[in-house]
């Protein structure tokens, strides 16, 4: 009879057996981890010794912007070569020590012949799982290639992971255990200048290296353009940024794309890893000509603008709107979002006060020095209005369809009929039946011509309504 210990031993290596077998890799990391290091400092003078942990933390700064890491090709390609990789490794480890245990147990105990099996049994089933492991194609797995970033959990807690001289030095670039991308560098000051490295590196390598000798004047704009370049990388895709520099420095200033608000400030204002396209700028400030201006923003390149308001010069003119924040026109010409102050326009001007969701406002300027204007709701969407307009379309051209038929039958009847009254006048028929069949003709004729006059007007209608339909989608 089998002894309670070896029982418990076989029952544990059976289901060892199962919960080990190897299945389809799979990519189990749900985000990107990123460490940011202390930088190394040989020989920086006091007044530059603030580079080291100073240029790292302002790389955590700009960082903390990025929400999401996006693979490119190389990364997603090197990542699936690492799971098959890691996965191999923990087979062999699991086999090894597999079979470490079974020459312990061995030594310690007689094995029974039945514990020999299920040892075998579970090693045989290690070896068939490497063999697939192998023979995995590595395109073949499928990864998540956009994942939220995280930092390490020393930059989580505002502290630099730390600098270690032989991790250049003697260990060559390699990227940490636990992290999917690593930033380091040095500082060295070399006869007035400052040399400076930075590596980016992730499980393809190195993705990026900056190495410079850089005037002490002209290093800070450097290294916070760098920290742009490196956010960049970052983020999975080049982006553009877009900074506003106001005069004055209070007035108000947006950034939108489409009608989407993408930054709104007051004063110097910087949005950062935009995608490249145009974008609308807009700066106004009470008692001044508002501004706006379309900038195109550009992969890796910073777009700055400096737009100086003009001071009003007339009489004041205020227009307040409820809700406010709505967008005012003059003539076509957009002056800014309520409440605003502006020049006193000419008489007979239209202004326009439009905002989404609401009923757009106009009137022509009379002599009055102030407009207030409570909008209402637009209780339709644009979505809903394009739909009726479609539906009124389609109604409209299925009624002129089903209207042809009617004509069509009227007109080959009368056709019919008139056909009739010449056979019989021909065969010498009574002047009764040829009149009778002379009047069904023309009753029908009478029929068809008011049918086409109906397919005229419903044929109107139809052509009405796909040109509101038109101006709709225009709109």
């Amino acid at each position: 009879m089998r002894s309670f210990p070896a029982f418990l031993l076989a029952l544990l290596l059976t289901h060892l057996s199962v919960t080990m077998v190897f299945g389809e890799i799979q990519d189990k990391r749900d985000s990107w981890t990123l460490g940011v290091s202390e930088f190394s400092r040989e020989d920086l003078p006091e007044e530059l010794s603030y580079l080291g942990s100073g240029f790292p933390n302002i790389l955590l700064e700009q960082i903390s912007q990025v929400t999401n890491h996006i693979y490119s090709t190389e990364e997603r390609s090197a990542y699936q070569l690492y799971l098959i990789e890691s996965t191999l490794d923990n087979l062999n480890t699991e086999l090894t020590s597999l079979l470490s245990k079974r020459d312990r147990d061995f030594i310690e105990s007689a094995l029974s012949e039945e514990q020999k099996r299920t040892y075998e049994e579970k090693a045989d089933v290690l070896r068939k799982s490497i063999g697939e492991a192998e023979g995995t194609i590595p395109s073949e797995i499928t990864i998540d290639t956009e994942k939220p970033v995280i930092l390490a959990p020393e930059n989580q807690g505002g502290e630099l992971l730390y600098w270690d001289d032989d991790f250049i030095k003697t260990s060559g670039i390699h990227l940490p255990a636990g992290l999917d991308c690593y930033i380091t560098g040095k500082f060295r000051y070399l006869q007035g200048f400052v040399d400076v490295s930075v590596w980016v590196i992730q499980i393809q390598g190195i993705v990026y290296q900056y190495q410079d000798l850089l005037d002490p004047e002209i290093l800070d704009e450097t290294l916070e353009k760098l920290a742009g370049k490196i956010t960049a990388i970052i983020f999975g895709k080049e982006g553009g940024r877009v900074a506003v520099q106001p005069e004055p420095r209070d007035a108000r200033v947006q950034i939108t794309r489409g009608g989407q608000e993408i930054a709104v400030g007051t004063g110097d204002i910087t949005s950062d890893l935009l995608d490249p396209g145009v974008y609308e700028v807009s700066v106004n400030k009470n008692g001044y000509i508002a501004y706006q201006e379309k900038t195109e923003v550009i992969a890796g390149v910073t777009t700055t603008l400096s737009p100086v308001l003009t001071k009003l010069s007339g009489t004041p003119f205020l227009i307040t709107s409820y809700p406010g924040n709505a967008d005012v026109y003059l003539d076509s010409l957009w002056l800014g979002k309520t409440p605003l102050v502006l020049d006193c326009p000419e008489e007979g001007s239209q202004i326009v006060i439009r905002k989404e969701d609401f009923l757009t406002w106009k009137s022509m300027h009379q002599k009055e020095n102030e407009i207030k204007i409570f909008l209402k709701e637009e209780f339709i969407s644009h979505e809903e209005e394009l739909k009726m307009k479609r539906d009124a379309y389609y109604a409209s051209f299925g009624r002129f369809i089903l209207s042809l038929p009617l004509t069509i039958v009227s007109y080959a009847n009368a056709v019919e009929y008139a056909n009739l009254a010449v056979m019989e006048s021909d065969i010498g028929g009574t002047d009764e039946r040829i009149q009778e069949l002379q009047n069904t003709s023309l009753l029908w004729y009478t029929a068809s011509q008011l049918g086409l006059w109906f397919n005229a007007f419903l044929f109107g209608n139809t052509v009405i309504d796909v040109l509101q339909f038109i101006q709709t989608v225009e709109n």
